[in-house]
């Protein structure tokens, strides 16, 4: 399955990590979870990105035919904005 996924909220504290662990990596077994987040934490010691290497999450979203992005609160604004320069 080809499938890319984005979650993310500007506000914290919403369920975005619940959604992506709970509701759709179940459901979605060959997906790859990319946690682009740099203040919060979800309460897992899982690899963790931060916004400013967006060139390095896109090559993860691409190397997964199946991708998760949970993007943080403190990430966004970041996220969008290297999103546009490129």
């Amino acid at each position: 399955m080809f499938m890319k996924i984005a979650v993310l909220n500007n506000s914290g504290n919403v369920g975005k990590s619940t959604i992506c662990n709970a509701l759709l990596q179940p459901r979605l077994p060959e997906s790859r979870v990319i946690k682009v987040e740099t203040i919060n934490t979800d309460g897992t010691l899982d690899e963790k990105v931060s916004a400013n290497d967006f060139i390095e999450i896109s090559r993860m979203i691409d190397s997964s035919p199946c991708a998760i992005v949970d993007v943080g609160s403190s990430n966004i604004e970041t996220f969008f904005k290297k999103n546009d320069d490129i």
